[in-house]
């Protein structure tokens, strides 16, 4: 597996760029949502948790939200829309280990 950096510079000419960020982020539970094992994160410096639970008030409850401080991992496009979903880490490599697994092939 190539390292970080050859891993970012092989990112440099896609329009998806690894978006690695540490913070406090709401999570919810997306097994009452969809039915998977998985969970849904937003940064809370964008999303208050009232935001995050107007957005799924017909599955959850204002319990079922939590706030975590952890590492977030995405891919993202600059100045579009374009993201994937954010997963959460204890630590920054976790979370550059997260994105080289799963989208080195793509670059």
């Amino acid at each position: 597996m190539k390292g970080w950096i050859e891993f970012e510079e092989s990112w440099a000419d896609k329009l998806l760029k690894p978006d690695i960020q540490h913070g406090e982020w709401w999570s919810v539970d997306s097994d009452v949502l969809c039915g998977d094992d998985e969970q849904l994160h937003f940064p809370s410096d964008l999303f208050t948790k009232e935001q995050v639970f107007d957005m799924f008030a017909d599955h959850v409850t204002r319990d079922d939200i939590e706030l975590e401080k952890k590492w977030g991992a995405r891919m993202s496009a600059p100045g579009y829309l374009d993201s994937t979903t954010w997963a959460l880490f204890d630590t920054e490599e976790e979370a550059k280990e997260h994105l080289m697994e799963y989208f080195a092939d793509d670059a």
